[in-house]
């Protein structure tokens, strides 16, 4: 079967952006099989980092049974911004046993823009979690 398509007088040559923009589940599955990973406690809290086309990634994970991670991270941005929080240039990071936290700076530069990032780490703290007993759940809001 032979089928013909005719353009018409609208059809016009051009450029056309087809970058893809990646979901949670595959910025996480980069992260950790990029190669820049740091340990804020050994074995237990981990950082990993990433690059990819459309900004950056970083993901905190907490294998711990009894640690919090707790840290700000401010940011010298060009180019791109952390993505949900519009200018602001710092991230309040708090990952509890079991968790993880994402921070993604996403591009605002355009495709060819320049896009810098650079980060410094104020207040990193790591405290014992210490569990309440289940009589407190309901009561306490802050109860994880």
């Amino acid at each position: 079967m032979l089928i013909k398509a005719y353009r018409g007088a609208d059809f016009a040559m051009g450029y056309h952006n087809m970058n893809v923009v990646l979901g949670n589940h595959v910025l996480r599955l980069l992260a950790l099989n990029g190669s820049f990973v740091q340990e804020r406690k050994k074995g237990q809290i981990m950082l990993y980092k990433a690059w990819h086309d459309n900004g950056f990634v970083t993901l905190y994970v907490n294998k711990s049974t009894n640690l919090i991670l707790d840290e700000v991270i401010d940011y010298e941005l060009e180019g791109m911004q952390i993505e949900g929080l519009g200018k602001e240039t710092s991230v309040h990071v708090n990952v509890r046993p079991g968790q993880e936290q994402f921070i993604k700076l996403v591009n605002t530069c355009g495709d060819g823009g320049v896009r810098k990032m650079s980060s410094k780490v104020r207040g990193m703290g790591i405290k014992t979690f210490t569990p309440k007993d289940d009589s407190d759940k309901e009561e306490d809001p802050n109860y994880l």
